[in-house]
């Protein structure tokens, strides 16, 4: 129910059935409407009813709940990382004002239709979905560390992790129909490497070489890995850019634990652990600030 109110007296002047909820902007002597479905309507700026001038639908299948902008005749809305831009400036022969003049789709446009509850408001259960598909992910390369007769480093088999992290994102996530974000496994894989790399080895120019590029590789990430969340409105994201404060003592100690033994299992399990104490410790931080 959308209704017209007089602002001193309270009084309600009329009301009409045809609207959902909506955002609304008053332009003048007209109101732009955008409902959440995505149907863009303009109507009369009228006290004494309800008058509508014309209706389109603009999104499909996207839910619009952010304000209309109107800048120099240019009307800017925004739903699900996609955005229009429309001209409603005044009329002209040429004139292509019902048009859309530019239509941008985000990176995060590609994934909206997986954004659900567990996606802006995630539960104990859905971070232990995606606990678990991670964990998937690095069964999968610790049996090829493990189990193939090549002769693979533990760096391999942590890469193998960071690479996997990015590329099953979005398969997992159109496959299972939900959002799986597995990029923080990548993020973790990356840090990983860091004591791996200072302490996993002998000492020797190329190693400490191989160490400032591996810091240099971990930082551009991190700066990326934030990018990628900002691009996907992805808020939640964010909290596991902490977590690797709690678990650079498991990370390190196993690092080290590593150059004394060449147990593919033991260094499958540090790596596990000290996975395990970076995502929980986010998580908790997250649900957390949910709770506060």
């Amino acid at each position: 129910t959308f209704k017209c109110l007089d602002i001193d007296t309270g009084k309600e002047l009329w009301r009409t059935e045809e609207l959902g909820q909506s955002s609304i902007l008053v332009c003048g002597k007209m109101m732009i409407i955008l409902e959440e479905d995505g149907t863009l309507m303009t109507a009369k700026h009228n006290p004494d009813k309800f008058e509508l001038i014309s209706k389109r639908k603009i999104f499909e299948d996207k839910k619009c709940w952010t304000i209309p902008a109107l800048n120099k005749g240019y009307l800017l809305m925004r739903a699900g990382g996609e955005l229009v831009c429309m001209n409603i400036g005044a009329e002209s022969k040429d004139d292509k004002s019902s048009t859309p003049v530019r239509h941008i789709k985000t990176f995060g446009a590609y994934f909206a239709g997986y954004f659900n509850k567990s996606f802006n408001d995630p539960s104990v259960r859905d971070f232990g979905r995606l606990f678990g598909f991670c964990i998937l992910i690095i069964s999968l390369t610790s049996a090829i560390f493990v189990f193939v007769p090549w002769k693979l480093n533990d760096l391999f088999f942590v890469s193998a992790n960071a690479i996997l992290g990015v590329l099953l994102f979005p398969v997992l996530t159109s496959t299972t129909g939900i959002f799986t974000f597995t990029v923080p496994l990548t993020l973790f894989s990356l840090f990983h490497i860091l004591p791996l790399v200072q302490y996993g080895r002998e000492k020797s120019e190329t190693w400490n070489f191989a160490g400032r590029g591996a810091l240099i590789v971990f930082c551009l990430f991190c700066f990326l890995y934030f990018y990628l969340c900002r691009q996907l409105f992805f808020t939640t994201g964010y909290c596991f850019l902490m977590g690797m404060l709690p678990a650079a003592a498991p990370s390190i100690f196993f690092a080290k634990f590593a150059k004394r033994s060449d147990n593919k299992f033991l260094q499958v399990g540090g790596f596990i652990i000290s996975f395990s104490v970076f995502f929980w410790a986010s998580s908790i931080v997250m649900l957390l600030k949910s709770l506060g």
